[in-house]
């Protein structure tokens, strides 16, 4: 008998450590290790698509209601150089209001280079280059994963994983109350 339940205990603390060792990490654990590998990379390209709907109460506009939707696609590339990082930010974007009714659209390029940040609006005839010196060392490539946001397992509310022809995508809906806390 105490054969038997000694293999019974060595069978039972067998599958707990090959369940525990083979436990998939959450979708969370992947995405701060994606965020964690992209902070060191060497060059990336990233496209984004963006569709944002806001809805806000507004007593200039008819039943109080007021919303605008965002249509956004922008372009990132970013190279490590031996001097300084550099990187191109390409955005696209539409903006709609529905009160009053308002359609908008803008094309816009910024670029680092050298240590110095241009940025110019396409929309604008006047030139608006702006140029400045950046303090941080690693300015180029926080810049380009600055939607890549650091957030708190706390904050996250539910999260999903799927596979796509394009890799695994990641969704998260986040506690906003918590997310602002933090």
């Amino acid at each position: 008998m105490k054969r038997y339940l000694q293999a019974a205990i060595l069978l039972l603390l067998s599958l707990l450590l090959f369940t525990g060792c083979n436990k998939e990490a959450t979708p969370y654990d992947r995405y701060l290790a994606a965020r964690e590998k992209l902070l060191n990379t060497e060059s990336v390209t990233i496209e984004r698509n963006e569709d944002v709907i806001t809805l806000g109460t507004d007593v200039s506009a008819p039943d109080n209601k007021n919303s605008y939707q965002i249509n956004a696609r922008s372009l990132v590339h970013f190279a490590k150089g031996q001097q300084s990082d550099m990187f191109t930010f390409e955005d696209f974007s539409t903006t709609e209001t529905r009160y009053p009714p308002k359609k908008e659209t803008s094309h816009t390029m910024s670029y680092f280079k050298d240590n110095c940040l241009y940025m110019e609006d396409f929309n604008d005839s006047t030139p608006n280059y702006c140029q400045q010196k950046a303090p941080q060392k690693d300015f180029a490539i926080h810049t380009v994963i600055m939607d890549i946001q650091d957030f708190p397992l706390s904050a996250v509310a539910s999260q999903t994983s799927q596979q796509t022809e394009e890799g695994e995508e990641i969704s998260f809906v986040l506690d906003c109350e918590k997310y602002y806390q933090y």
